[in-house]
Protein backbone atom coordinates (compact mmCIF):
# COMPACT_ATOMS: atom_id res chain seq x y z
CA UNK A 1 0.00 0.00 0.00
CA UNK A 2 1.57 3.22 -1.16
CA UNK A 3 1.17 6.39 0.90
CA UNK A 4 -0.92 9.16 -0.63
CA UNK A 5 0.82 11.85 1.45
CA UNK A 6 4.31 10.47 0.78
CA UNK A 7 4.42 9.00 -2.75
CA UNK A 8 7.09 6.35 -3.20
CA UNK A 9 6.76 5.19 0.41
CA UNK A 10 4.96 1.98 1.27
CA UNK A 11 3.53 0.43 4.42
CA UNK A 12 5.61 -2.52 5.54
CA UNK A 13 5.99 -4.73 8.59
CA UNK A 14 9.23 -4.65 10.52
CA UNK A 15 9.73 -6.14 14.01
CA UNK A 16 5.95 -6.61 14.32
CA UNK A 17 5.36 -2.88 13.70
CA UNK A 18 4.04 -1.08 10.66
CA UNK A 19 6.43 1.38 9.03
CA UNK A 20 6.36 3.74 6.07
CA UNK A 21 9.54 3.20 4.03
CA UNK A 22 10.86 4.01 0.57
CA UNK A 23 10.50 1.18 -1.90
CA UNK A 24 13.43 -1.22 -2.20
CA UNK A 25 13.97 -3.84 -4.88
CA UNK A 26 14.64 -6.65 -2.41
CA UNK A 27 12.86 -9.88 -1.54
CA UNK A 28 12.62 -8.78 2.11
CA UNK A 29 10.88 -5.50 1.21
CA UNK A 30 8.44 -7.31 -1.08
CA UNK A 31 7.63 -9.81 1.67
CA UNK A 32 7.29 -7.11 4.36
CA UNK A 33 5.05 -4.92 2.20
CA UNK A 34 2.70 -7.65 1.00
CA UNK A 35 -0.63 -7.93 2.80
CA UNK A 36 -3.73 -10.03 2.30
CA UNK A 37 -7.18 -9.71 3.84
CA UNK A 38 -8.24 -12.36 6.33
CA UNK A 39 -11.58 -13.11 7.93
CA UNK A 40 -11.52 -12.43 11.69
CA UNK A 41 -12.06 -15.50 13.83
Amino acid sequence: MESVNHPGRFVRRSDDRLRLDKAEDTALFRADSSFRPVTPS
